[in-house]
C-alpha cells in the first residue's frame, strides 16, 4: 500500500488542544472568559469592603484583547485613505474596542460592562460548542450533524452539552441583545451625561456620543430601542399638564436628534454625511 493510500493516524487529544490553543481565535475565546470571569467576581464583590477596580479593569482588558483580534484583520488591510476611516467607523467591533480603551483608562463604574458581559456570554458558548468540545471529544461533530436531522437519535453526554449550549443561545439570544440595546441608549447616557454635569468628564461625553451616532446607522436594534424610548417619553411629556414651553424644548431635542439619527443611516449607507 503506497504512502498515499494509508490511513493517517489520529492526532492525540494534547496535539489537538495544543493547535487549538496556538490559534488567534482561542486567544479571542481567551478574552471573552476573561470578560466573564472577572466581571462575575466583580459585581459579586462590588457592595463588599474589597477593592475590586483590578477585577473591573482585568474585564476591560479582555474586552480590549478580543476586539483588537477581530479588528487586526481590519487594520491589516489600512489605507491611508478617508475610505478607510468611513470604513473603520462604519466597523462595530472598532466601536466596541474604542470605548473599551475610554473605558479602562478612566475611573470605574457598575454600569460599563454590562454590554461587554452580555456579548461574551454568547461568545463563550458559541466557541464552548463549536470548538472546544469537538477538539476534545472529536466524534461531537458527526453526532451534532447527525442530530440535526434526526433530532430522537441518542448521542453522548458531551454531544448533548453542545446541543443544549445551542439550545440556550437559541432562546435568549435576541432578548438579551434587545436588552444590551436598550441598555446602552438609556443607562449609560445617563452616567455619561451625570459625569459631565458632575465632574465635566468631557471625554466620556464625545466619545459615547460618537459612539451612539455611528451604532445608530448599523443597528436596527439601537434604531428600534429610541423608537421605544421615544415613545415612552413621549408619554410622559406630550401629555396634558406638562407645560408648552417643556413640551416646545423637548420636541426641538426630538427633532434634532431625529435629524442625527438620519445623518448616522446615511452615514453607514453611503461613507459620509450630508
Amino acid at each position: 500500500m503506497s504512502t498515499s493510500e494509508q490511513i493517517a493516524e489520529p492526532v492525540s487529544l494534547l496535539n489537538r488542544i495544543i493547535n487549538k490553543a496556538l490559534t488567534t481565535q482561542f486567544c479571542w475565546w481567551l478574552g471573552n472568559v476573561s470578560i466573564l470571569w472577572n466581571s462575575f467576581f466583580y459585581y459579586l464583590y462590588i457592595f463588599s469592603s474589597q477593592d475590586t477596580s483590578k477585577l473591573y479593569y482585568k474585564s476591560l482588558w479582555g474586552a480590549i484583547l478580543s476586539y483588537a483580534i477581530v479588528l487586526a484583520a481590519t487594520i491589516r488591510n489600512f489605507q491611508p485613505n478617508a475610505d478607510f476611516a468611513f470604513r473603520l467607523f462604519k466597523d462595530e467591533t472598532f466601536l466596541y474596542f474604542a470605548l473599551a480603551v475610554i473605558w479602562r483608562f478612566n475611573s470605574s463604574n457598575i454600569v460599563l460592562l454590562i454590554p461587554y458581559v452580555i456579548y461574551s456570554i454568547f461568545h463563550c458558548a458559541n466557541y464552548l460548542k463549536s470548538d472546544i468540545i469537538p477538539t476534545i471529544f472529536p466524534h461531537v461533530a458527526q453526532e451534532f450533524e447527525a442530530h440535526q436531522s434526526n433530532p430522537n437519535q441518542s448521542v453522548s453526554q458531551p454531544t448533548q452539552l453542545a446541543l443544549t449550549l445551542q439550545s440556550k443561545v437559541n432562546q435568549f439570544y435576541s432578548p438579551a441583545i434587545k436588552f444590551g440595546a436598550l441598555y446602552e441608549v438609556t443607562v449609560i447616557p445617563f452616567y455619561v451625561i451625570i459625569g459631565f454635569v458632575t465632574r465635566f468628564q468631557i471625554i466620556k461625553l464625545v466619545v459615547y456620543t460618537g459612539f451612539i451616532y455611528f451604532r445608530y446607522g448599523q443597528s436596527q436594534l439601537t434604531q428600534s430601542s429610541f423608537t421605544e424610548l421615544r415613545l415612552r417619553l413621549d408619554a410622559l411629556v406630550l401629555k396634558p399638564g406638562v407645560p408648552e414651553s417643556a413640551q416646545r424644548v423637548y420636541k426641538l431635542v426630538q427633532d434634532q436628534l431625529i435629524s442625527l439619527g438620519q445623518r448616522s443611516i446615511q452615514f453607514n449607507a453611503h461613507g459620509k454625511t450630508r
